[in-house]
């Protein structure tokens, strides 16, 4: 079997991800204004400056300890979407109920 590998100095992807046990619930979440995000991508709270905006948006590659993603996106935004530019749109998001929760990785 081959391994996934990742080249030296290339940032973690935080996408592609989905739940993998029963330990997870779907609900809808806030979403940032004109940011697309594919379905799988991690998410956390939106920070500006040192204030939380109460939107949510896709997890940064700096984020590697995972302090702060909130789960899984479950449907995709582009900019397409009628909602696309508008602050507060609802999105289905995958939170785990425990910490032990499980998920899958593609790669």
């Amino acid at each position: 079997m081959a391994k996934a590998v990742t080249l030296v100095n290339t940032p973690n992807k935080t996408q592609n991800f989905y739940p993998a046990d029963d330990q997870w619930i779907l609900t809808q979440l806030p979403f940032k204004a004109s940011t697309a995000i594919a379905e799988g991508a991690l998410v956390c709270i939106e920070i500006s400056g040192n204030t939380t905006t109460g939107n949510y948006t896709i997890s940064g590659v700096e984020n590697a300890s995972g302090a702060d993603i909130v789960g899984i996106i479950a449907e995709p935004i582009v900019s397409t979407d009628s909602d696309y530019a508008t602050a507060g749109k609802r999105k289905g998001v995958w939170m785990p109920r425990t910490q032990t929760a499980k998920m899958y990785f593609k790669v």
